[in-house]
Parts: C-alpha cells; structure tokens; sequence
C-alpha cells in the first residue's frame, strides 16, 4: 500500500486494554483482527469495536476460522 502512495499506520493491540487504547488514540480506517489471539478473540475485539458504535470496517484474518464464522452477516 506504501508503495501506491497510502500513508500506512498500524498499531497491534492483543489485548482488549490495548485495543481500547489504540481506538481512543486516532480514528482508524479498517481493522483487521484475528479469530483466535493469545489474550482475547476476534469477537471479544468486534464487540469492543460494535459497542463504541465505530463505523469502521472489520476483518477477520485468520486460518482457525471456518466458513460458518466467516459468513456471518
């Protein structure tokens, strides 16, 4: 994305503390996250994200995800 000329900035929150404080730091434009992390999910993080009421799009990487997750509405 760099290389098109998209001013990339990322930050890794693996916590639900450390997502809130990344979400209370700036405004963010997509957010990926993954299903399964060491200290909380994928969901635990979609909720914090829902329950701020962000309108921001979020993803889901992850290879211990299946199908049925990932076609959730």
């Amino acid at each position: 994305m760099k290389r098109e000329g998209y001013d990339v900035s990322s930050e890794r929150a693996d916590t639900p503390t450390g997502l809130r404080a990344a979400l209370d730091a700036q405004a963010w434009d997509i957010i990926l996250g993954d299903f399964n992390m060491a200290r909380f999910t994928g969901l635990e993080a979609l909720h914090i994200v829902q329950e701020r009421g962000l309108d921001v799009p979020f993803f889901f990487v992850s290879s211990a995800m299946g199908e049925d997750m990932a076609s959730r509405p």
